[in-house]
């Protein structure tokens, strides 16, 4: 079980890594104020994360009234994180969900202007603009939708293997729907619950920026690895061992290139 400070630890972690801010826990004297701050960063994030002062639930604009049922797009953490969740299922030998957040501000700044994912109720692509997700008193219902050409119908039944997909959807230039488009923004993955977090990590590409900026180092192999999950059960192992093996080798820059433009991972 994960203790508070290592939640707060990896969370600030995955931040600085997608703003790609060197980490402090890498120097060997750390120091003392940025360390609070980064320490910081981390608590503040966190607790917006599992208990944000407002939550509200962004629904497709055809959910029915019974929103018990209806399945979400988003929940938004005080104006401040978006979080996507994706349940977990047997299919990836793991029943825990798993959760991609996106800080509104550090994507404004990455010059995103709006959040892309598909929705299972009405087949289509939601647009969800950050300006609306940072200022309007209450996120509902989005009707900002854009076709996705294909043969989906909302009765394909979701334990079915991608492999098993093709044909039933359709891969939008690199971006495949099955994993939806919002990992694209998200700084962090978590694994666990809303209010139990089990394990933070970076979401899939930040740490191919991450010794893009820095360089290849020992130190800084290590720590991509825990941004990865480090061993961790539930850690996107697969992931760290691709770049680990690629990372001293000329063609890591393509390997980086090819990861940022298709994201197929559960």
């Amino acid at each position: 079980m994960a203790s508070v400070q290592e939640l707060t630890t990896a969370m600030a972690a995955a931040y600085y890594a997608a703003a790609l801010r060197r980490d402090p826990t890498l120097d060997e004297n750390p120091d003392p104020e940025q360390m609070d701050t980064y320490l910081a960063t981390g608590a503040r994030l966190l607790v917006t994360f599992m208990e944000p002062s407002s939550r509200f639930v962004v629904r497709c604009y055809r959910s029915g009234q019974d929103d018990a049922h209806t399945t979400a797009l988003a929940t938004v953490h005080d104006h401040r994180l978006v979080v996507f969740e994706k349940r977990g299922t047997a299919k990836w030998h793991s029943r825990l969900n798993r959760y991609s957040v996106v800080d509104l501000d550090l994507a404004r700044d990455e010059g995103h202007r709006s959040i892309v994912t598909w929705c299972p109720t009405c087949g289509q692509g939601h647009n969800l603009k950050l300006r609306w997700l940072k200022r309007t008193p209450v996120p509902d219902r989005s009707d900002r939708t854009f076709e996705v050409k294909g043969t989906w119908a909302p009765d394909i039944p979701d334990y079915l293997e991608p492999d098993d997909l093709d044909g039933l959807y359709r891969y939008e230039g690199d971006l495949p729907l099955v994993d939806n488009w919002y990992r694209n923004v998200a700084f962090a993955r978590i694994v666990g619950t809303l209010d139990f977090p089990l394990l933070i990590m970076s979401e899939w590409f930040r740490p191919l920026h991450y010794i893009e900026t820095f360089g290849v180092t020992p130190a800084t192999i290590d720590h991509v690895r825990r941004l990865y999950g480090d061993n961790h059960i539930v850690s996107q192992r697969d992931l760290f061992e691709d770049v680990e093996r690629f990372a001293h080798n000329p063609d890591f820059s393509e390997l980086a290139h090819i990861l940022r433009g298709a994201v197929n991972r559960p």
